[in-house]
């Protein structure tokens, strides 16, 4: 159990089992058979092990994006942490993503996020590249030392212009093509082993959340909002939750770019939302990026 626990994959073991673990952990009762997390868990003090262990507990039972939201302020008082962004899409075969059905942001600047999308970076992001050769933690300045390509040198400069030097992201695999990226920025996050056994242990948990947090049915309210918005707008939506940019999405609808941003506009409007990134979201939610409208 405890290789399947460990690996990335959420398999046998559930958010429960790891936080009782954990406690064994901080008061040394921790069984021989775990020998492995023992040695890992290791870096961490008695009170870092049962503040772990309860925010794992916490994450079980949380619900709702409001929860999602203090939970991460619960990590903040754990690890140095300026901001975080945890996604939860669906990849094919080769690796691409097919949609994102679950984006949560805390603390990224959103324009970071606006440009990500619209430039494709998914494309060219190393540390993405080594989520997808199964690297399930990676510390960002060690991925970024592997940028070669004049694509892949631009995509670091452009993190260091929005001062995204260092963090550390966590991948997690699910079943039927779902994986969860976790990001989590900040400038000292790679100083210490004990955040990134911090994060590692969590990952899981996250995970399970962002897949909970996708299958629980949105309100009646959701639904009807969703009911509302027109053709081209779920069409302009859909089709940005595939990570197309605006003048992909005029080519493919067959409307200006001006026209794209007309109906993502009202979109965005009709569901609240503060950019494209949330409207995706939210569309996600209301089942809109379910299938082609």
């Amino acid at each position: 159990m405890e290789a399947k626990a460990l690996s990335g994959y959420w398999v046998d073991a559930n958010v429960n089992t790891l936080a009782a673990w954990i406690r064994q952990a901080a008061f040394g009762e921790i069984g021989v058979g775990l020998a492995g997390m023992r040695k890992r868990l290791s870096h961490l003090s008695r009170a870092d092990l049962l503040n772990l262990a309860e925010l794992v507990h916490a994450t079980a039972k949380t619900r709702s994006i409001e929860g999602a939201t203090a939970l991460f302020r619960a990590l903040e008082v754990l690890l140095p942490i300026r901001g975080a962004v945890w996604v939860l899409a669906r990849w094919d075969a080769d690796g691409e993503m097919r949609g994102v059905h679950q984006l949560l942001n805390f603390g990224y600047p959103p324009e970071w996020l606006t440009l990500y999308r619209e430039r494709r970076y998914d494309r060219v992001d190393p540390v993405l590249q080594g989520y997808r050769s199964g690297n399930a933690i990676q510390l960002w300045s060690q991925a970024f030392r592997r940028a070669r390509s004049a694509d892949e040198l631009s995509f670091v400069d452009a993190c260091r212009a929005f001062d995204l030097r260092e963090g550390i992201t966590a991948g997690v695999e699910g079943p039927k093509g779902f994986g969860s990226v976790l990001s989590f920025w900040g400038g000292d996050l790679g100083r210490v082993v004990r955040h990134r056994t911090v994060i590692e242990f969590l990952a899981p948990a996250f995970h399970d959340l962002l897949i909970r947090l996708m299958t629980l049915a949105p309100s009646e309210g959701s639904r009807e909002t969703g009911k509302s918005l027109t053709r081209r707008e779920r069409q302009t939506l859909y089709w940005a939750g595939f990570g197309k940019t605006t003048w992909e999405i005029g080519r493919i609808v067959g409307i200006s770019e001006r026209t794209v941003m007309f109906h993502l506009g009202n979109a965005m409007e009709k569901l609240n939302a503060r950019n494209r990134v949330h409207a995706i979201a939210k569309a996600a939610q209301c089942g809109i990026l379910d299938h082609p409208p």
